[in-house]
């Protein structure tokens, strides 16, 4: 049964590792689809602006989520820890009382 366990998780890691390995190449796609659009659509006139996409670049791209999520995560995993240690008593809580829930950090959401 342990031997059946290893391979499960051995398997799912696999799994897990393309799942996150495409979703990375379609966030990708979307923005080179994305960006290759806005620059044929680019009004030629110079008073006429520039599309937000570009003005906020690197932020803008699709790609930048993941590293904003990864960011965050290293600079609160051990908030994160404690929480959900707390949480499913993993480690010490009070009788009642778990550990702070870490916010998220918000991001202002823009129309095209």
């Amino acid at each position: 049964e342990l031997l059946a366990q290893e391979l499960r998780r051995q398997r799912y890691v696999e799994i897990s590792k393309g799942l996150n390995e495409c979703r990375g190449a379609v966030a990708a796609l979307f923005d080179a689809r994305h960006f290759g659009k806005a620059i044929c659509a680019l009004p030629r006139h110079p008073d006429s602006g520039v599309p937000w996409k570009f003005e906020e670049l690197p932020e803008s791209l699709e790609v930048w989520k993941p590293v904003e999520q990864a960011r965050y995560f290293v600079e609160n995993h051990r908030a994160l820890d404690k929480y959900f240690a707390s949480r499913w008593g993993d480690g010490p809580a009070e009788e009642g009382k778990s550990a702070p829930q870490p916010s998220k950090p918000s991001r202002r959401w823009k129309s095209e």
